[in-house]
Formats: C-alpha cells, sequence, structure tokens
C-alpha cells in the first residue's frame, strides 16, 4: 500500500538506498542509519520505536529528539531513555533532523501543523 502512494521518483532513491546499504543486519551496531531522529508525540506509539533503537544499540540516544505538549510525558521519554534529547518546540525538535515520525493520533495531526 506504501508503494502506491510513493512517487516513482522515490520508490528508486529508495530502492537506490537500499541496495546500497545493508539496513537489514541481525547483528547490532553502534552506527547511526541517520544522524537525527525526531519523535514528535512520546506516547505508547513514539516509545514503542524508541525503545527498540535505544535498548539494542540500533542508534545512540543522542541521536533521537522527542517532543511532545505535555511535559510529564518528555520527562517520562527522559528517564527511560536517557541521553535522548527533548526540544521544546517542534521547530527546535525537526532541526537538522533526517527522519521525523509523526506518533500522533491522526485526530491530533491538525493540531500539530497549526
Amino acid at each position: 500500500i506504501a508503494n502506491h502512494l510513493l512517487s516513482k521518483s522515490a520508490r528508486r532513491l529508495m530502492a537506490r538506498s537500499f541496495n546500497n546499504h545493508n539496513y537489514f543486519s541481525t547483528t547490532a551496531t553502534t552506527s547511526n542509519i541517520f544522524d537525527k531522529i525526531t519523535f514528535i508525540g512520546t506516547g505508547k506509539m513514539s516509545q514503542a520505536m524508541i525503545s527498540p533503537l535505544v535498548n539494542n544499540s540500533f542508534h545512540t540516544p543522542s541521536s533521537i529528539t522527542a517532543y511532545d505538549v505535555s511535559d510529564a510525558a518528555l520527562n517520562t521519554v527522559e528517564k527511560l531513555y536517557p541521553g535522548v534529547q527533548t526540544a521544546s518546540s517542534i521547530p527546535e525538535a525537526i532541526d537538522n533532523s533526517n527522519l521525523i515520525v509523526y506518533g500522533v493520533k491522526p485526530t491530533n495531526l491538525e493540531k500539530v501543523h497549526s
């Protein structure tokens, strides 16, 4: 389904990128695939993605940034995943990000972009 949503050039770029790198290794590595990953929203969905990245050493915590409207949610992320960066605004969070992950409910997307 996702393939249908991507343009032809995006599919070619992804294929070329995947062919040039071994992203699917079963061995944990400390080298990051992306320089910076940003998670917008830090609820269960985002934590389910952050956890294996950090706990299995697929990504260094310092290369992950999280933003949430709730300070309590950001504090939880800081406690669960020491080293993960937090941001006080979306522009601050996404600055220099290579990958932005929306971890918000679809009904809240409009709020994120306002």
